[in-house]
């Protein structure tokens, strides 16, 4: 992670467990669930955009940080939604430079997310 540092507000927006238990009508059975689901697809969802973006194909990389998007998004996981989200923006904006550089930031946002989630479970 080349001059990554991540915020406090980037820190803050890891994991809105409250926001996603509240879309799950307080249903924690259901969010243990779909967090597991998320922890089990969240690493391969990177892969596929890592190999998008190594190698280059723009529309893949629009596909899977899309992708990953809306599987962050289900369980709360806003920060990693939020840089998926730049980097399908870089990707329409055929801003290569900006997308490798959001990828490596996603990469320490995922790995934060996760242990987040993991003492949460």
């Amino acid at each position: 992670m080349k001059g990554f540092a991540m915020t406090a507000d980037t820190q803050a927006n890891l994991w809105n467990a409250e926001e996603a238990l509240a879309r799950l009508g307080g249903n924690e059975t259901l969010l243990n669930r779909i967090v597991g689901m998320y922890l089990d697809q969240v690493n391969l969802k990177q892969q596929q955009l890592v190999a998008a973006i190594n190698a280059m194909n723009l529309d893949e990389i629009r596909l899977q940080s899309h992708s990953l998007k809306g599987l962050s998004g289900d369980v709360g996981a806003d920060a990693v939604r939020e840089k998926a989200s730049n980097i399908e923006l870089f990707a329409k904006e055929n801003a290569m430079d900006k997308v490798a550089s959001e990828a490596e930031n996603l990469d320490a946002v995922i790995k934060a997310t996760i242990a987040k989630m993991e003492k949460g479970l």
